[in-house]
């Protein structure tokens, strides 16, 4: 079942954390064709599987069939991206706006999403891919879709805007997984326990300080 998803633009400039950044085919990890082909084999599938299933964990399966959903209906795309992040090259996936499009975008990191893949177990990545699709979104949930307008965000709302949405990912769908015995990768049990110590407060200013560098390559969680 074909949808918006899977469309591949040759778009050089794509706004990310609201400030334009460039991208043009030399920065290209490999060939726009290879990207697809991955995707297609590998996370759309994925996709269409647990957005189906009746027992997948609810706050997982309503994100992934919104993500299908709003794509066949054109109201935003994906963009299976055959670079790495240009800032933050562990990012495996982005909601972004192309302007081009005139549409949000959630844009997939293929050549990060390859590495995970290498690293992690094959249940460990997928349920990898299959909760930064759903992290995307919930900030087009939260933030009302991903638009061009509106003042550029500070360093602080960006962290509030991720730390809600990360707290959310550990509420609704990490804990709930790992109580069902399923394997996650060690960042997410990380920050499970990391949120338990601030109470489970996604709006506490302490948690919200762990993702003040979260829009750079400074960020780094085991701190």
């Amino acid at each position: 079942m074909p949808y918006n998803f899977f469309a591949i633009f040759l778009l050089f400039c794509v706004s990310i954390f609201s400030q334009p950044l460039s991208v043009e085919p030399k920065d290209y990890a490999m060939p726009i064709k290879e990207a697809e082909s991955w995707v297609l084999r590998f996370v759309h599938p994925l996709l269409l599987r647990h957005s189906k299933d009746p027992n997948e964990i609810e706050g997982l399966r309503k994100r992934l069939d919104a993500f299908i959903t709003l794509s066949d209906k054109g109201v935003i795309c994906g963009y299976p991206a055959p670079f790495y992040h240009p800032v933050k090259r562990n990012t495996v996936a982005e909601m972004s706006y192309f302007p081009k499009l005139k549409k949000p975008c959630l844009i997939l990191f293929v050549p990060r999403a390859m590495d995970i893949q290498k690293l992690e177990t094959a249940e460990k990545f997928e349920n990898y891919i299959l909760m930064a699709v759903a992290h995307e979104m919930i900030h087009y949930e939260k933030e009302k879709g991903v638009t061009q307008n509106g003042p550029q965000p500070t360093r602080l709302e960006l962290a509030k805007a991720e730390a809600t949405a990360y707290g959310i990912v550990i509420l609704e769908m990490i804990r709930p997984m790992l109580l069902r015995g399923r394997k996650l990768a060690d960042i997410d049990v990380l920050m499970s326990n990391k949120l338990r110590q601030f109470k489970d407060d996604i709006n506490s200013p302490l948690w919200v300080t762990q993702f003040l560098d979260y829009d750079t390559d400074k960020w780094n969680p085991y701190r």
